[in-house]
């Protein structure tokens, strides 16, 4: 069961549908590639207000994540992103162990800018490999995290989930 973010999509699920979406091409976790938009294009696509093709709060965002100085960030972080959504969507990324995600990848997301809060809000995509595997959240194979779901049919015809953690430490 797929919805596709678009217009629509943002239509229903936000006050109107008039920002800027951008769509994340696969393999970036937002870093800082300086001032011109050229050099975003490569890993996103702005999937509306294409004619007006304007970047400037995106780089802005981006920016602010990779640049600013502890106390910036926490004083304007919550003015630009919906800090909330993504924390949640974060949570539900790792109870399904969708390792294929923003978390371990940097992949399967989109972004839309609200042109009525001028906030930025996460949208996950594209969790078919959720349910069925495990994540890594280190490259050096020091600390590996590995939350595993199991789901149990009960006799009454219920189903639940149950979250293992299979944590360990390589010392």
């Amino acid at each position: 069961l797929i919805e596709q973010v678009d217009k629509e999509f943002l239509q229903n699920n936000f006050e109107d549908n008039d920002g800027n979406l951008f769509k994340n091409l696969g393999w970036s976790k937002l870093e800082w590639l300086g001032d011109n938009k050229l050099d975003y294009k490569q890993s996103f696509v702005l999937k509306t207000n294409e004619e007006a093709d304007d970047w400037t709060r995106f780089i802005d965002f981006v920016d602010l994540l990779n640049n600013a100085d502890t106390v910036s960030f926490e004083n304007q972080i919550e003015s630009i992103f919906n800090v909330e959504l993504f924390l949640r969507t974060l949570a539900v990324d790792v109870a399904t162990a969708n390792w294929d995600s923003y978390l371990e990848h940097g992949r399967n997301y989109y972004m839309y800018q609200d042109s009525i809060t001028n906030k930025f809000n996460w949208i996950p995509w594209d969790y078919n490999f959720a349910l069925g595997g495990t994540f890594n959240l280190s490259d050096t194979n020091e600390e590996d995290c590995f939350v595993v779901p199991y789901f149990l049919t009960l006799t009454n015809g219920t189903t639940t989930i149950q979250l293992f953690d299979d944590s360990f430490s390589s010392d």
